[in-house]
């Protein structure tokens, strides 16, 4: 909306007679004066700084809060059936919890460190790595 500064017309003609159609012979006379003039234009006040309203901001501010109020609605109705899925949900997690855990539970069980060091002093045996702590006899390493 732009308010602008407007002058009221307040120059109008009233007609001088009327010929009522259904009634062919009577006539309305009007008043001798048929003309109003004022002495001055009427000026309407205008705003110091016009902002224009932006009607779009208020529309979709009211759209977020009827969406609000349509959330609040719909928790409120189905709030069992929300529950409801809510414990569902934690119980699959859960489940899936236990399961890990139990995976991790034999898998720890099953793993043994001192197969682990053997496998590991056989590989870098086969590589060329060989140390002798005890200094057997016969040993490539030994100082004899």
């Amino acid at each position: 909306m732009n308010f602008q500064p407007k002058s009221a017309d307040t120059k109008f003609i009233l007609p001088d007679s009327v010929k009522l159609v259904n009634h062919g012979i009577s006539e309305f006379k009007t008043p001798i004066v048929n003309t109003i003039v004022l002495s001055q234009s009427i000026t309407l006040p205008s705003l110091p700084n016009a902002i224009p309203i932006k009607l779009k901001n208020d529309i979709k501010i009211r759209r977020r809060k009827m969406k609000r109020h349509q959330k609040k609605r719909l928790h409120k109705r189905h709030a069992v059936l929300i529950r409801k899925e809510q414990m569902m949900r934690e119980k699959k997690e859960e489940s899936k919890l236990q399961q890990l855990l139990e995976f991790w539970k034999i898998r720890s069980e099953s793993w043994d460190p001192v197969d682990k060091v053997k496998n590991r002093l056989h590989l870098a045996r086969r590589s060329g790595y060989y140390v002798d702590i005890l200094n057997t006899k016969g040993s490539p390493f030994s100082k004899e």
